[in-house]
């Protein structure tokens, strides 16, 4: 029999199997015969993954809880009853933190985190299934995420406006607020819900913008100045957050002031006393608040000289110390307290009479005098500040002029140039064109150029001084310190001649050297 099997196969023989299939080859030898049997192959199933894939699986994002919640559950057999275990791929890879996936069981659950269809929207698990010999072709598992609407939420949810009345547009302005909402490409509408306002405003859907729909007048006081409406913001499941918003309407100073009536008559005359009160005028002004706080006041040139309103009384403030004719007349204004501010005018009648015929007399203001008037009194102060500075400079200059022999100081004076009180000197009793007994020699000194010199003076003390010698052809001028008491001049030798005085002038030199001396100051 083994004989047979020998022959029945030959050496070039080869045998096909399934490529999930092993086979085997063992070796007979038979070394009378030269042939080699083949033995029949050692085969092997390969696991199957059972079910239908690929398989999609729904979970709402906020349903699936965290910590083991199954998602899917993968099965497999195996022909040969090898034991089975599962591998996993997933993507995106996040999916791999995000599910735990067991590789004995099968199980597929969520880990510690709940799906976010904010953040990822699906996952695609590749699974196979293996018996240590041969692996399964792979089977799609999809775990879809499902978005679960989630109502926006604010930052703030009460909002101030104020707003002056005015017409149908008029803007308010748009409550500053951040919206938050975790739903994927959302998109908001704004809306009026209730309140006492709903009727007079209105809300932009797309910018929250709010406007006056209606024309607000306050002045009437039909309309309150204080307004509230109830607002939602909604997204596109219709979920919403909700806010109040609180609107203080101001008045407008759209209303002039009318006097009533518009013409006033009084009667005036040289003789009627300072301080009567002739008429008590009437204005009205529809505004409200500040706005319709009036003032009045004489504005005609000649009436505002005698005129002038105590609240809404008129009154003489100053006598009428004119004959101003029979009747004449002047303007009186009233104007209100709104910005910008408006007035309204009325004309008062003056009828001129020697005898009062008011019958309401005030009690007198102060009499009227030129200084009454701030103006006038502030003139006046400047005028005597003025007046005092003059006195004073005037006495200043006279001083200066009966001390130094001038008005004012020269540019480059120095201290010691100034004259200090000495006592009175005793006449000197030696010819006033000799030589002083010391003197120092300045040699080619040219007229017109300061000059400095030591002199002994009358008194026999020696000082220093500096002298300007202006010369020409009539007279020679000598002006030097008041520090020195006698200074010479020797027009041959450049000296100076001797002079009892601070300065003076010469005359016309003679033939020897000298000339006469006119002295000024002590």
């Amino acid at each position: 029999m083994g004989s047979r099997l020998a022959d029945d196969v030959l050496p070039e023989e080869v045998h096909h199997y399934p490529t999930f299939q092993r086979r085997k080859t063992v070796k007979i030898g038979y070394p009378a015969f030269g042939h080699t049997i083949e033995s029949a192959p050692d085969s092997n199933t390969p696991p199957v993954i059972t079910g239908l894939y690929p398989a999609t699986i729904h979970k709402s994002e906020e349903t699936a809880t965290p910590f083991n919640s199954l998602m899917h559950q993968v099965t497999a057999t195996d022909a040969d009853g090898d034991p089975i275990t599962f591998s996993y791929v997933f993507t995106p890879t996040s999916g791999s933190s995000m599910f735990t996936a067991d590789t004995t069981t099968g199980a597929i659950n969520l880990g510690s985190t709940y799906l976010d269809y904010e953040v990822v929207q699906q996952f695609d698990i590749f699974v196979t299934a293996s018996d240590g010999t041969d692996v399964s072709q792979p089977v799609l598992v999809t775990i879809s995420v499902d978005d679960v609407p989630e109502a926006p939420t604010l930052s703030a949810t009460n909002f101030y406006f104020t707003v002056t009345e005015g017409g149908a547009g008029t803007i308010v302005g748009t409550p500053s607020v951040s919206i938050s909402d975790e739903d994927f490409l959302e998109s908001h509408t704004y809306i009026i819900t209730g309140g006492s306002g709903q009727p007079y405003f209105q809300m932009d859907p797309l910018t929250g913008l709010i406007t006056l729909a209606t024309n607000y007048d306050i002045d009437a006081g039909v309309m309150p100045t204080l307004q509230t409406l109830d607002i939602s913001i909604l997204d596109k499941y219709g979920l919403s957050a909700v806010g109040t918003v609180d609107i203080t309407i101001t008045d407008l100073n759209d209303n002039t002031p009318v006097f009533s009536p518009a013409t006033y008559s009084i009667s005036a005359g040289i003789s009627t006393p300072t301080g009567t009160t002739f008429t008590q005028v009437t204005a009205t002004d529809s505004d409200s608040g500040v706005n319709a706080q009036l003032s009045y006041s004489v504005i005609d040139t000649q009436g505002s000289q005698y005129f002038d309103f105590s609240g809404t009384d008129l009154y003489l403030y100053h006598p009428i110390d004119v004959d101003l004719g029979n009747d004449w007349s002047f303007v009186i204004a009233v104007i209100d307290g709104g910005s910008p501010m408006l007035s309204g005018t009325a004309r008062v009648t003056v009828a001129t009479s020697s005898t009062t015929t008011s019958t309401t007399t005030t009690p007198s203001p102060p009499a009227y005098s030129w200084f009454d008037n701030k103006d006038n009194v502030i003139a006046f102060a400047i005028l005597m500040v003025a007046l005092a500075a003059l006195l004073g400079l005037s006495i200043y200059f006279c001083w200066h002029w009966r001390t130094f022999g001038k008005c004012l100081p020269r540019f480059g004076d120095k201290p010691y140039d100034r004259a200090r009180p000495v006592a009175p000197r005793q006449p000197i009793k030696h010819d006033p064109y000799t030589k002083p007994v010391k003197q120092d020699v300045i040699q080619d000194t040219p007229c017109s150029t300061p000059r400095q010199s030591r002199q002994q003076k009358s008194d026999g003390r020696v000082g220093t001084a500096r002298h300007t010698l202006q010369c020409s052809q009539e007279f020679t001028q000598i002006r030097g310190s008041l520090q020195i008491d006698s200074v010479g001049i020797d027009e041959e030798n450049n000296y100076m001649p001797i002079l009892i005085c601070a300065w003076g002038l010469y005359g016309p030199l003679d033939g020897l050297g000298r000339s006469s001396v006119a002295c000024f100051g002590s």
